[in-house]
């Protein structure tokens, strides 16, 4: 089990970002920054040579800028023949920030689901050969072979921790809220925190019985139309102040909370609750950035997807790794133990990115921004 120190050390570097780490983020200013660089640049790079062998990679030895968050720069990244050196970033606006840069060569970018269309509109990633890594054969196949890290049939990132958003409530206080329709209750007046990111409105799709293989206008409106019926029930924002929130007994329920939140929430308040009304999970991934050297990329990404590094990345992080043989039961929420990672997604699938150009019917990221906007604004 987390020990709290740890949780809110954990809040504060993944709160900056929205919710944390690569995939959750604040994709607001992460489009902004599309939209005011216009289109790629010198940094962009061209499709992998496909030229690295097996050989070039285990003769490979140096030393990789790793762009990445604080709570992954274990040091058990650096222990194979390619050490970290850490570009440590607090929101994928930095990421992007930092991959447009002509003064910055990127090598190992951490990124996340929800954001892949916003990278491969930069086109700063290369397609990864999997037969140059070794450990990704043990990897959760259900999570590495998911369409969200693909284009055009060819692998951009891999999965190495997840994280599953919960619905929390008190259950000393009010009733288990099923369904998106009870949450709507006199019961619950003025006891909901909603969780201060835009991808709330997709929470909210989900637990409207919404799938994610698309995101259309009128699942958007029909979103709205519910948080905006919701509202006499929604008391605050929650910026990772679970335990302050919840665990103090401010509010009764938090619409959705991190699972890595789950257990300090609990030992601040026995009776705290989960379920899965509107969850959903996110990934982190490392990719291999266009101006990466290739064999020494390929040499850190064998070590970091192996057992040390995933069982260090899952102590430090909380997160749920991809690699199933190490994930430790004393660590999750008792409603994840026992879990694989598949069973994760079947019951928390993946969320997805939002539309970056107009695409048919499909809302694009401003529009979702936006609409996000106007509803904070209306309290």
């Amino acid at each position: 089990m987390n020990n709290p120190t740890h949780n809110l050390n954990r809040r504060s570097f993944l709160r900056a970002s929205a919710l944390g780490g690569g995939a959750i983020v604040g994709a607001g200013a992460l489009s902004s920054l599309l939209t005011a660089c216009g289109g790629s640049d010198s940094n962009s790079p061209s499709s992998s040579s496909g030229g690295v062998t097996a050989a070039v990679v285990a003769a490979a030895k140096g030393t990789i800028d790793v762009m990445t968050f604080a709570i992954f720069e274990a040091p058990e990244l650096s222990a194979g023949p390619v050490k970290s050196s850490f570009t440590t970033v607090e929101s994928s606006a930095d990421i992007i920030a930092k991959l447009r840069s002509s003064d910055f060569k990127a090598g190992i970018i951490d990124t996340g689901q929800n954001t892949m269309p916003e990278l491969f509109a930069l086109n700063s990633m290369i397609p990864i050969q999997t037969d140059l890594i070794s450990t990704f054969k043990m990897l959760d196949p259900a999570l590495v072979n998911n369409p969200a890290f693909s284009k055009d049939g060819k692998l951009y990132a891999i999965p190495f921790s997840v994280a599953t958003c919960m619905t929390e409530w008190d259950s000393n206080k009010v009733p288990e809220p099923e369904t998106a329709d009870q949450l709507l209750g006199s019961v619950y007046r003025n006891g909901i925190a909603l969780t201060n990111t835009s991808d709330t409105i997709l929470f909210v799709h989900r637990a409207l019985g919404g799938d994610f293989s698309e995101f259309t206008h009128d699942d958007l409106d029909k979103a709205m139309d519910y948080l905006n019926e919701l509202k006499p029930n929604v008391k605050t924002f929650n910026t990772w102040q679970d335990v302050e929130l919840l665990g103090g007994g401010e509010v009764t329920v938090l619409f959705t909370s991190s699972s890595s939140m789950t257990e300090s929430t609990r030992e601040a308040n026995p009776a705290v609750k989960a379920n899965w009304l509107g969850a959903v999970t996110y990934a982190d991934c490392w990719a291999i950035a266009g101006t990466a050297d290739e064999p020494m990329a390929y040499a850190w990404l064998d070590n970091a997807l192996g057992t040390n590094a995933q069982t260090a990345i899952m102590n430090m992080s909380g997160g749920f790794p991809s690699l199933n043989s190490v994930a430790d039961p004393k660590l999750f929420p008792q409603e994840l133990q026992g879990m694989s990672v598949t069973q994760v997604i079947e019951k928390a699938p993946l969320i997805p990115g939002v539309a970056v150009e107009p695409n048919g019917d499909l809302v694009t990221r401003t529009e979702f921004e936006e609409a996000w906007t106007t509803y904070k604004g209306s309290f």
